[in-house]
């Protein structure tokens, strides 16, 4: 999960957790190095998407499933809304702005 959030986030990339801001790609990097996620599964599903004529900005919101598993394998599934923006820069599409509203935190 880690090299998917890292890859395609903006150099200057924002992403929501809980009361804070994770702040720029090596934030975000970090933010996910440091928890033990590999086993963790995230699925969303893009309800609406937008982008300018020109091609340059876009944004999507939708659903997710964010589903953990502990030391004893037992899973929790967290549920909520989230939105992105995304900027095309270079031919490659980056977020730069991503939130997540979860409904069971």
């Amino acid at each position: 999960m880690t090299k998917g959030f890292v890859e395609f986030a903006a150099d200057d990339a924002i992403m929501n957790h809980g009361d804070s801001l994770v702040k720029g790609k090596s934030g975000i990097r970090n933010f996910y190095e440091l928890r033990k996620m590999e086993k963790n599964k995230l699925e969303w599903n893009a309800e609406f998407v937008d982008a300018a004529v020109s091609g340059d900005m876009g944004y999507t919101y939708g659903q997710y499933t964010y589903t953990t598993i502990d030391s004893t394998g037992r899973e929790a599934a967290y549920k909520g809304i989230f939105s992105s923006v995304w900027k095309n820069k270079r031919w490659k599409r980056e977020v730069c702005l991503g939130l997540g509203l979860a409904d069971n935190h």
